[in-house]
């Protein structure tokens, strides 16, 4: 049996966007067939539940995220992912200043999804291989830092419902098109 791909989806409190895309791309992945372990973190926070609008919106596709509580990003965490997906640059910038060896692999989930429709899928390529071709299309390093040098997922805590609907649309769809990719 194959081993599972590994995926930690990163946010700043590990109560909304990381709980949000972590449960999608996991319900994308089973859909998918694909075999998975999706796991997420945040960079401030500890022990918190998720917040209502996570749990809601989760519900939409059965899953119950009322368990979840925050942890942080560890060492062991990142390097034990197969790839990282956060939520803004500044959470990239946070993880590669820590662990530099993980920065090929770590990413925003909609730059990922950019890099994806400009490389195509997955295909029969070994992951990493294909992780590595998708690197090719980033823009230098600093750009991480500079404000909307790299596409983010707007944190819709606190947010109207019209900003939390857009923002739950966008994840979903880049999830699914993460998922398409990797399958095809």
């Amino acid at each position: 049996m194959a081993t599972p791909l590994r995926i930690l989806v990163v946010c700043t409190h590990n109560r909304t966007r990381s709980v949000i895309c972590a449960a999608l791309l996991g319900w994308y992945l089973n859909e998918a067939g694909l075999a998975a372990e999706v796991d997420s973190a945040g960079i401030a926070a500890e022990g918190f539940p998720p917040t209502d609008g996570a749990v809601e919106v989760l519900s939409r596709w059965g899953i119950d995220a009322s368990a979840h509580r925050s942890s942080l990003v560890t060492r062991d965490k990142v390097f034990a992912a197969d790839l990282v997906l956060t939520a803004q640059p500044d959470q990239v910038v946070w993880i590669a200043g820590r662990w530099p060896d993980v920065y090929s692999r770590t990413f925003t989930l909609p730059e990922l999804v950019q890099y994806t429709d400009r490389a195509g899928g997955r295909g029969h390529v070994p992951l990493e291989e294909w992780i590595a071709e998708l690197s090719k299309h980033r823009p230098p390093a600093r750009t991480y830092l500079e404000r909307d040098g790299v596409p983010a997922i707007e944190d819709p805590t606190g947010q109207s419902s019209e900003i939390w609907e857009r923002v739950v649309a966008e994840i979903e769809a880049d999830c699914a098109d993460l998922v398409e990719a990797m399958a095809g």
